[in-house]
């Protein structure tokens, strides 16, 4: 499968010292997946921002603090949508935090695009999905 690639994201989006993504919809067990905001770079991340509200902030993503995320016990692997335009976009492109510490590990400037987050109506979630290499557009 020949998926398309974005550059790997270096900054995680912060709020009040706390790393921030989209709600998602629950796993079949019950337990929300962790989903992530991560950006490239400043352009990505500005664009992001003059639709949000204030209190953001970008931090590096460090391999420590993402393997970590993959140490917790969770139900779902976390996910880090990369470079979103804004955070009620339609759609998202993403990956697996997995998936982003592989390419740090191996300095890699790009990464795959393996998952995407869709807007379920009047829910304000997003369900997370596998891409294909038909994938639309995303945010």
């Amino acid at each position: 499968m020949n998926l398309p690639t974005t550059k790997t994201p270096m900054y995680v989006l912060l709020k009040d010292k706390q790393p921030i993504g989209p709600s998602v919809v629950p796993d079949r067990d019950g337990t929300k997946q962790r989903v992530l905001f991560g950006f490239s770079d400043k352009g990505p991340y500005d664009a992001f921002i003059a639709s949000a509200t204030e209190g953001l902030r970008p931090y590096p993503l460090v391999k420590g603090y993402l393997k970590g995320l993959l140490e917790e016990k969770a139900s779902s692997e976390p996910v880090i949508v990369i470079d979103a335009s804004s955070a009620t976009a339609p759609s998202f492109h993403a990956a697996t935090v997995q998936s982003v510490v592989a390419c740090m590990e191996s300095n890699v400037s790009s990464i795959p695009i393996t998952l995407r987050l869709d807007l379920v109506p009047d829910s304000g979630e997003y369900q997370v999905r596998e891409c294909d290499e038909m994938m639309g557009t995303a945010g």
